[in-house]
């Protein structure tokens, strides 16, 4: 991963942080988009690389209480755990186009995602 691609990540998570705290439900704003990003990211092909992208900026955001309670309220509790369902699904299929790797760090981000919550 390159080093830039991880400051870009470091100043979004800080900018929604930052956006969080200015009230008058700015929280639930920005956490909604991100429950679409999760909902467009399990309707695509290659959706394990894309929820791992949102995942990234996901995990670090829900230790903000602010963004916690949006969370709460959202639809993303049911979107992980309807990701975690669908990853286990298709671990115990074998498919060989599945990519196991990118799949352990996707389980890994949504149920540390769903322990936060």
């Amino acid at each position: 991963m390159s080093s830039e691609l991880i400051l870009v990540r470091a100043a979004a998570v800080r900018f929604i942080s930052k956006g969080s705290g200015l009230g008058g439900g700015m929280g639930a704003f920005l956490i909604g988009v991100l429950s679409s990003q999760l909902n467009d990211a399990m309707k695509s092909s290659s959706y394990l690389h894309d929820m791992r992208r949102t995942l990234e900026l996901l995990v670090p955001i829900l230790y903000q209480p602010a963004l916690k309670a949006a969370a709460l309220d959202s639809s993303i509790p049911v979107n992980l755990s309807n990701l975690v369902e669908s990853i286990l699904h298709q671990s115990i299929q074998e498919d060989p186009n599945f990519d196991m790797t990118e799949a352990t760090s996707v389980l890994t981000m949504a149920l540390e995602s769903l322990t936060i919550l």
